[in-house]
């Protein structure tokens, strides 16, 4: 158990994941911890973090804070405005 711990560890470290995360809803009180959780996952490369202007915590702030883990997961902080429509500005955090 202890090997397989470690190495799990070493991988988040080191990056080797291959998968895209788009956490939305990201700077909430549940959305933070989420994300910190997907930013420490051995199987993720690239974390989004997305959510509205308007939100107590912008999300760009949560993104700085997440780059300040020792991990090779890229993070990216989205904010869309109320009045901005979805489809044109989630594309990029999307795909």
């Amino acid at each position: 158990m202890g090997t397989s711990c470690s190495s799990g560890i070493r991988k988040a470290i080191m990056g080797g994941g291959s998968h895209k995360v788009c956490v939305c809803g990201a700077a909430g009180g549940i959305g933070q911890p989420l994300c910190l959780l997907m930013a420490m996952e051995p199987n993720v490369k690239e974390l989004a973090i997305f959510d509205v202007n308007v939100a107590m915590v912008p999300a760009d702030g949560v993104a700085e804070d997440l780059g300040h883990i020792e991990s090779k997961v890229k993070v990216t902080g989205y904010s869309l405005g109320i009045d901005q429509p979805p489809k044109v500005h989630l594309n990029e955090c999307l795909s």
